[in-house]
């Protein structure tokens, strides 16, 4: 079948899939609007078309014939298809210049908001978003205050006029210089920590109060020697040797001069997950879908 003969049968589908239906001409035919006579003549030119006939006459209804059976999932399918395009092309045109305000903690600036930003402008390249980032609980005042739309937080809370989307979950390590004490371990307990000075993120930080939750479960109170405002200052300090720290693997792959030691303490794991305003809103609901397929794509991991 030429491109020009496929390019037909498509036109012809909707007359099609409507008779199939409706089991009549005439009912069909008022479904779609057309006069019965054309509706009839379509038919009978898809038949040729498709080179069999699709539908009989049995009584006063039609009826699929076995090719007929075969053909319709798939002519529905196309039908449903062209639909969605024409609705995506719809929601396109809502979110011409519209804005999503988005707050996220800052470790998640360097992988998993720009792959979400990049997936949703594939298919919404006019939107613009406004960001917000920083600790935890700046980025759940935001969303309290309406400053943000959707708030990007490990273990995120239910929060009234939110809805809550659970992204992935993430395992805490150990992170320690190559000379330091434990370095050649490749997996510690808190307990393990307990001699040595730390640098923990500062109050108000998700991983701080973590990371103060499991030494409590242990019995222990850490040796906290820094208290940084970002994960690259925690980092750096592990990397100088002037502390072990608790965070994360590193979204960017492990650099040579860390080494990441897997916390085996219970609740060493943490869901970052998604609080999404209820607020009704075409760019909201659109970057929602993006976050369920981004949740889909990451159920797997610990």
């Amino acid at each position: 079948m030429f491109g020009a003969e496929r390019r037909a049968v498509m036109a012809l589908l909707p007359l099609f899939v409507a008779v199939a239906e409706a089991g009549q001409v005439s009912a069909g035919a008022d479904d779609l609007g057309l006069p019965q006579p054309t509706v009839t003549r379509s038919l009978q030119r898809l038949a040729a078309l498709v080179g069999t006939p699709l539908l009989e006459r049995r009584g006063r209804t039609l009826q699929l014939t076995e090719a007929g059976r075969t053909f319709l999932p798939f002519a529905r399918a196309a039908l449903e298809r062209l639909d969605a395009g024409l609705d995506e092309l719809a929601r396109g045109s809502a979110l011409e210049g519209a804005t999503v305000s988005l707050a996220f903690q800052t470790l998640l600036g360097e992988r998993v908001v720009p792959d979400l930003i990049r997936s949703f402008r594939d298919r919404f390249p006019r939107t613009r978003f406004r960001l917000t980032q920083g600790s935890r609980a700046l980025c759940l005042e935001a969303l309290e205050a309406g400053d943000a739309d959707i708030a990007l937080v490990a273990e995120p809370p239910q929060l009234a006029g939110t809805r809550t989307l659970h992204l992935f979950r993430e395992r805490l390590y150990a992170t320690v210089a190559p000379d330091h004490p434990l370095a050649t371990e490749r997996e510690v307990s808190v307990a393990a920590l307990a001699p040595y000075d730390l640098a923990l993120l500062k109050h108000g930080f998700g991983l701080r109060a973590m990371a103060e939750a499991l030494f409590a479960a242990a019995g222990i109170v850490p040796r906290v020697a820094y208290e940084a405002e970002d994960f690259h200052t925690a980092r750096g300090l592990a990397a100088a040797g002037l502390a072990a720290a608790i965070l994360p693997a590193d979204p960017m792959g492990s650099r040579p001069q860390v080494r990441e030691l897997v916390l085996a303490d219970r609740g060493a794991v943490r869901t970052v997950g998604a609080l999404v305003s209820t607020r009704e809103d075409p760019a909201l609901a659109a970057f929602e879908e993006t976050l369920q397929r981004f949740a889909a794509g990451h159920a797997d991991e610990v």
